[in-house]
Order: C-alpha cells, then sequence, then structure tokens
C-alpha cells in the first residue's frame, strides 16, 4: 500500500469544517452552512479543503475525507487537539 503524505495548512475553521466533516463522516454544503451560519464562508472552506485534496465530494452531494488522506488528516486534527 503506498503511503501518501500530505502538508496540511488550514485556519482554524477550515480545522473545524475538516473534523465535523470526518466525524460524521460526510456532510452536504447546507450542513456545514447551518454549522458555520455563512454561505460565503462555507465556499471558502470548501474550496481550500478541495484544492488541498482532503475531501472530496461524493455522488451523494456529500463532502467526504480522502480515504488516502485520512491518515494525514487524523495526525493533523489529533496536533490541533481536534480528534483524539
Amino acid at each position: 500500500m503506498p503511503h501518501f503524505s500530505y502538508d496540511i495548512e488550514l485556519e482554524q475553521e477550515e480545522a473545524f469544517v475538516l473534523e465535523l466533516i470526518l466525524s460524521y463522516q460526510g456532510l452536504r454544503k447546507s450542513e456545514i452552512v447551518d454549522t458555520i451560519d455563512s454561505t460565503l464562508r462555507t465556499d471558502e472552506i470548501l474550496f481550500q479543503l478541495l484544492n488541498q485534496e482532503l475531501i472530496f465530494e461524493h455522488e451523494d452531494g456529500s463532502f467526504r475525507v480522502r480515504p488516502e488522506a485520512l491518515r494525514s488528516v487524523i495526525a493533523y486534527l489529533e496536533k490541533f487537539r481536534l480528534v483524539w
């Protein structure tokens, strides 16, 4: 199995949304908007997470953590004590 390493650089709110997506195993954009109360900010956050290839949009419309990025995402979030 190949080892992928991701250089993750996120702002606090982006890391929070990534943690939510990881915890719920997928969230729709509307659910993220409801959580952070900003459509514009949600678009920016999703763009950042998609651009860093940490998440993908599933065919059901939800955003999920990329399987190949999972280890890096968990390590990053543990470092900031967002998951343990």
